[in-house]
């Protein structure tokens, strides 16, 4: 697998904020490496902050699968604010700025989508930020760090023909402690 692509998977718990009080935590990271790929699983909750009681599933899971050419992220759990897509190829080698790439996901209709992707921006740490958009107007960015994996997500949501972007941002308690 690639060693540069494995350093952007998150290593350890962590917690993320976003809007209206929406907030989950990261419980557990679990590790498997073999020779062909690095993979990690990262188990976790969307917090509850409705008023009264819920019978929801708030729990997620995000399977993170590095190969010899990409990561590959794997979601489930309906609660969690994330893409719209299950499966995300967040990142591509070569890392630089410019690069670019394109995927074919599933949409919540289950309709298969080309989701074009570009990675916008790098600092000298190694910090990426990287836009994904389909024809039809979506689209979401990730801020991904080395060891700590994507600390920032958003994307742009349209409801009565409104439209914002929503997301989530790694808690700065999380980044202290991981340094």
């Amino acid at each position: 697998y690639d060693q540069t692509l494995a350093e952007y998977l998150p290593n350890e718990p962590a917690a993320y904020s976003g809007d209206s009080e929406y907030y989950h935590v990261v419980k557990s990271i679990e590790p498997l490496e073999t020779t062909s790929q690095k993979q990690v699983t990262v188990n976790g909750e969307v917090l509850d902050n409705a008023t009264g009681i819920s019978h929801k599933d708030f729990s997620f899971q995000m399977t993170l699968t590095v190969d010899d050419k990409e990561i590959t992220q794997i979601s489930t759990g309906s609660e969690l604010n994330d893409s719209i897509f299950d499966k995300v190829v967040l990142l591509r080698s070569p890392i630089e700025v410019g690069g670019k790439w394109s995927f074919t996901a599933l949409n919540k209709e289950g309709k298969k989508v080309k989701v074009d992707a570009q990675i916008l921006e790098m600092d000298e740490q190694g910090t990426l930020k990287v836009s994904y958009s389909t024809k039809d107007g979506y689209q979401e960015e990730r801020i991904i760090k080395k060891n700590l994996g994507v600390t920032d997500f958003i994307r742009l949501v349209t409801f009565n023909k409104e439209s914002t972007w929503t997301g989530y941002h790694m808690e700065h308690e999380a980044l202290i402690s991981s340094k």
